[in-house]
């Protein structure tokens, strides 16, 4: 049960906006509780999906604290698969007033993706030498082959025959997160 609630959503209220996939990977209040309610599915999936819950972890203050939106399906609906090539592309000024970060876990451990040497497993504000596009925004890679040339950066490395799922965290989410104008970008496989 823990696997189908933590990666299959069945509230609406956990998508960010209609138009993505990624969801509020979080919905679990620190108490457990919605009003009168106990959050029976939240209380099995956040512990299967991650470890730990505070209420820090769930802005409700623009600036600060900290929230994680999690995608686990692709444009089109399909799982990441590490044999398939994919591309997120990431709309400028993200609405974090300390820094983002995308995190790419294994979805049978939930631990982050195992890595050759000199491979990485997230890319976040601090990445160096990360490419932008002319108008801020920001393509990152995913596959299990090598980087598009010049975006060697900008690249996270997957493995055949393993499912994935990502983390985009925002670090002090601002307003546009709040209000929801920021848009968050389906990823995508590329053909």
């Amino acid at each position: 049960m823990a696997i189908n609630t933590s990666f299959v959503a069945r509230s609406k209220a956990a998508a960010y906006r209609e138009d993505s996939n990624w969801v509020f990977a979080l919905t679990l209040n620190p108490s457990h509780r919605d009003g009168d309610i106990y959050q029976l599915e939240q209380r099995i999936d956040w512990p299967y999906e991650a470890y730990g819950v505070s209420t820090a972890m769930m802005a409700g203050i623009p600036g600060k604290g900290s929230t994680y939106l999690g995608a686990y399906r692709d444009d089109q609906g399909d799982w990441f698969e590490g044999e398939n090539e994919y591309v997120f592309h990431i709309e400028p000024d993200a609405p974090a007033a300390r820094f983002w970060d995308l995190s790419v876990y294994r979805l049978e451990t939930r631990g982050l993706l195992p890595s050759k040497k000199g491979d990485i497993s997230s890319v976040n504000t601090f990445t160096k030498n990360l490419k932008k596009n002319k108008d801020g925004s920001i393509d990152i890679y995913f596959g299990p082959g090598k980087a598009p040339k010049g975006y060697e950066n900008n690249f996270i490395n997957t493995t055949k025959g393993m499912r994935w799922f990502c983390y985009f965290r925002l670090y002090g989410p601002t307003k546009a997160y709040f209000d929801r104008s920021w848009k968050m970008n389906d990823i995508k496989q590329v053909k």
